[in-house]
């Protein structure tokens, strides 16, 4: 069965993508940053469960790439600093 290739990412490299993702990601950050009300904490979890999201749907054909590896790394330290920004909050709410 021949994969199916994403019709707007068709002939596009991998290293364009992240680019991209990471061009959206800073543009994204810094104009949210803008609002008065801005706390960094639910933006990074906010980011961060729209990476899983987009690691999950599009995982490659060849899932041991060596970029692709290296996204482990990644899930890990954010699912750290994750943790550690639920975890204040709750500290918060404690009498």
């Amino acid at each position: 069965m021949k994969p199916v290739a994403n019709s707007l990412l068709t002939g596009v490299s991998i290293d364009d993508r992240r680019r991209f993702y990471l061009l959206l990601s800073v543009l994204s950050l810094s104009l949210v940053a803008l609002l008065p009300f801005f706390q960094p904490g639910p933006y990074l979890i906010v980011a961060f469960v729209s990476f899983l999201i987009v690691s999950e749907l599009f995982v490659p054909v060849n899932a041991e790439t060596k970029w692709w590896s290296k996204l482990r790394w990644v899930r890990v330290v954010g699912w750290v600093v994750t943790i550690w920004l639920l975890s204040q909050r709750v500290v918060e709410t404690l009498p």
